[in-house]
């Protein structure tokens, strides 16, 4: 039997562990951000780094794992602030978050105080 994320519609059933697992074959081909973004995989690519990770996804052992949705990660976050602390990976991971949470166009956003920030008027989430 599978047995739903914490926070999900069938929540009422025991969470799973997300470590437990094991990398699948993707089935979609699909990014889940516009190839026009800043940080897609086609600037990658075009500095000839190998991109075949992306033709994986992770399956947690006895659970379904969501796609991700900008909204209900936005809602989550809701009127909070999150820091990503880190070297140049952490700065990719930012770039990698702010090419998620804009795939969506009716989700707006506007550029933070700071250099590597960014706001979501609309849950007042700071990032």
């Amino acid at each position: 039997e599978k047995t739903a994320l914490k926070g999900t519609e069938a929540s009422k059933k025991p969470t799973c562990d997300l470590g437990l697992g094991s990398w699948v074959p993707k089935i979609s081909t699909e990014l889940p951000y516009q190839p026009g973004c800043a940080h897609s995989s086609n600037r990658c690519i075009s500095r000839g780094k190998n991109m075949t990770y992306l033709n994986w996804a992770w399956k947690p052992s006895g659970c379904e794992l969501p796609a991700f949705s900008p909204r209900i990660f936005l809602q989550t976050l809701r009127s909070r602030k999150l820091l990503l602390g880190g070297d140049s990976i952490t700065r990719n991971m930012f770039h990698s978050l702010k090419c998620l949470l804009t795939a969506d166009p009716e989700i707006a956003m506007q550029k933070g105080k700071m250099a590597l920030s960014m706001f979501f008027p609309e849950y007042n989430v700071h990032i």
